[in-house]
C-alpha cells in the first residue's frame, strides 16, 4: 500500500535539453571537508549560460541523517547589456538511475536581473528521499542532476484569440428542404467572420398553431462557413396534420438563441 504522504512527481524517458551533472563516488564527495560548494560548468540556454551549484555542507545532514540536497540555478551575467531582466520557464531533475527515468524535482517561472542571478532551492529534496533505494536517485553512489531552461522571449507577432460567448444572437439563416420523407432544416451563420467552430445554444420548433407544442433544445459546435443538418421532421406529421402546421400555405419555423459564441483574433499593433 502506497505511503499516504509519498510525493507524486512526473518522470519522463528523455534526458533534460540543456543539462546533466553526473556524480560519482558521492559517498566521498559528501565527506569531503573542502569547500563550500560544488560549481558546475557554464552550459548554454536561450542564449544565455547557466550553472547548477550544489551545496556540500548540506548534503551531509545531521547525524540522524535529515536535511536536504540544496540545489541552485545561476546565470552569468550577460556582457554588454544593463539594466537587462529575463523570464524564465525551468525545470531540475533527478535521474531514477533504477528505471532510467527523469524525475521533475522542480519546475518553476521566475525572474533572473541584474539583481537577482541565482535562484536557490534549500530543500530541493530530503536526503532521506535522496538515499531512498526504491527511489533509485542515489545508486551504486551515483547520482545525476538536470536542467532545462527556456527563455520566455515577449514576441512583437503574438496573436490573441478571443472567444466569446453571448445571449443574443445576430442574424442566421435557415434552409428548409424535403429529405428522405420528412422536412429537414439546416443552419448557416450569416456572420462568417468568426474564427474557428462557433458553439451555439438554441430552441427550435416548427410551429403547430393549434396547440403550443414544446421547442426542441439544441447546442452545436459548427463550422460558420459550412451548413449542418440538426434537426427532421417527418412529414408524415404535416401531411395528416396539415392543419395544424399550415397557415395560409404557410410552414412557420421558430428558432430562439440562447447562447452562441464567437472567436476573434486579435493581431499585433
Amino acid at each position: 500500500m502506497a505511503n499516504a504522504n509519498e510525493i507524486k512527481r512526473k518522470e519522463r524517458v528523455c534526458q533534460p535539453a540543456h543539462f546533466t551533472l553526473e556524480i560519482k563516488s558521492y559517498s566521498l564527495l559528501s565527506n569531503a571537508r573542502s569547500g563550500d560548494n560544488y560549481k558546475s560548468g557554464w552550459f548554454s540556454a536561450g542564449n544565455y549560460k547557466w550553472r547548477l551549484i550544489l551545496n556540500l555542507k548540506e548534503i551531509k545532514g545531521d547525524r540522524h541523517g535529515n536535511g536536504h540536497i540544496f540545489l541552485s540555478l545561476a546565470i552569468d551575467k550577460p556582457t554588454g547589456k544593463n539594466n537587462w531582466r529575463i523570464l524564465v520557464n525551468f525545470k531540475l531533475f533527478m535521474l531514477d538511475r533504477l528505471k532510467t527515468r527523469y524525475v521533475i524535482i522542480q519546475d518553476d517561472t521566475d525572474e533572473f536581473h541584474e539583481k537577482q542571478t541565482q535562484r536557490d532551492f534549500p530543500k530541493f529534496l530530503s536526503l532521506k528521499e535522496f538515499k531512498l533505494r526504491s527511489n533509485g536517485y542515489l545508486d551504486n553512489d551515483c547520482c545525476t542532476f538536470g536542467a532545462e531552461i527556456f527563455v520566455i522571449e515577449p514576441d512583437a507577432q503574438i496573436q490573441n484569440e478571443i472567444l466569446t460567448m453571448v445571449n443574443k444572437a445576430g442574424i442566421r439563416k435557415i434552409f428548409i428542404y424535403s429529405k428522405d420523407n420528412g422536412l429537414s432544416l439546416d443552419m448557416e451563420l450569416a456572420d462568417q467572420d468568426s474564427v474557428g467552430k462557433v458553439y451555439a445554444k438554441y430552441k427550435l420548433r416548427v410551429k403547430n398553431h393549434k396547440e403550443d407544442n414544446k421547442f426542441v433544445k439544441c447546442e452545436h459546435w459548427f463550422n460558420p462557413k459550412g451548413r449542418f443538418q440538426d434537426v427532421t421532421i417527418p412529414l408524415k406529421n404535416i401531411r395528416d396534420r396539415p392543419k395544424e402546421y399550415l397557415k395560409n400555405d404557410t410552414l412557420t419555423v421558430e428558432l430562439e438563441f440562447e447562447v452562441i459564441s464567437k472567436t476573434s483574433i486579435r493581431k499585433p499593433s
